[in-house]
């Protein structure tokens, strides 16, 4: 089965996600998306919601096991094309 194909789960706020380091992690913004899809060591992960932080100028987060992370600490690769969407995004 190919990656196309594949349904690809979304990483819920008090999802508990096991991963090897924030240093590890990276994303693809899915051409401006809400939601980014994440990797840890080129594995995906899955999608995650992505959050603006209004008292840090609008600074891009995600939050993993309860932890903010800013996307400006995590490499952005934005070379994962014909990625299925996430019809089961937050609402």
């Amino acid at each position: 089965m190919s990656l196309a194909s594949s349904k690809i789960d979304f990483i819920g706020e008090e999802d508990n996600v096991n991963y090897s380091s924030i240093e590890n992690l990276s994303y693809d913004n899915m051409d401006g998306e809400e939601n980014i899809l994440l990797f840890d060591k080129g594995d995906i992960l899955g999608f995650i919601k992505v959050w603006k932080d209004s008292e840090m100028d609008g600074m891009e987060y995600i939050t993993l096991n309860y932890q903010i992370i800013y996307l400006n600490t995590i490499k952005c690769i934005n070379t994962y094309k014909g990625a299925p969407t996430n019809d089961e995004g937050p609402e």
